[in-house]
């Protein structure tokens, strides 16, 4: 918070109600909140204290003050980012899995299904994110129980399956899931 001296004017409890109130938004954040909402709404909130506060306090002690709301914004700003890249591959993975399966559930040829523009570009999106992918497939099998036993394969370069579970669904993502835990993915 900001000290205050004889020279410095003190926080009406109004002001000090305000910029706790703020602060919170920022510690609380819910994990899907958009980067750009955080951000514009930072600006204004910090806009805000500049304005009203920051030009009444001395050099020095504001100086101080945004020194401290720079490296909160880093820390909010990474957390964000981070946040941001995984929904935005988990949304376009959502995205394509849901077109993959709406446009090859009536085929019965796993070539046709693994040669589908949708299966190719989540195979694609892993050539960066091979990790988050996986976990993501694991995740969507458990779920939707779709097959993404071929690409898993390719991707994690191995089969937790026995052979006699091959034909089985359910034990087919009992061993991924169980694979994945191991692996840390989930």
């Amino acid at each position: 918070m900001i000290k205050t001296s004889s020279a410095v004017p003190t926080l009406s409890s109004k002001a000090r109600n305000q910029i706790t109130a703020i602060e919170a938004r920022y510690e609380e954040s819910h994990r899907l909140e958009s980067t750009l909402r955080h951000r514009l709404l930072y600006s204004r909130d910090c806009g805000w204290a500049r304005a009203s506060h920051f030009r009444r306090i001395k050099t020095t002690d504001a100086a101080g003050v945004l020194s401290k709301r720079r490296r909160q914004w880093g820390a909010i700003s990474k957390a964000l980012d981070s946040i941001e890249k995984t929904l935005n591959l988990e949304q376009k993975f959502q995205e394509q899995a849901s077109k993959w399966h709406k446009e090859t559930q009536h085929l019965s040829s796993p070539g046709q299904k693994m040669m589908h523009p949708s299966y190719q570009a989540i195979l694609g999106m892993a050539n960066a994110h091979r990790r988050e992918m996986i976990s993501l497939m694991i995740r969507d099998m458990e779920q939707h129980r779709r097959p993404w036993f071929w690409a898993l394969s390719y991707l994690a370069q191995d089969n937790p399956v026995s052979q006699s579970d091959a034909e089985k669904m359910d034990k087919v993502i009992k061993a991924w899931v169980d694979w994945g835990k191991a692996q840390r993915l989930l």
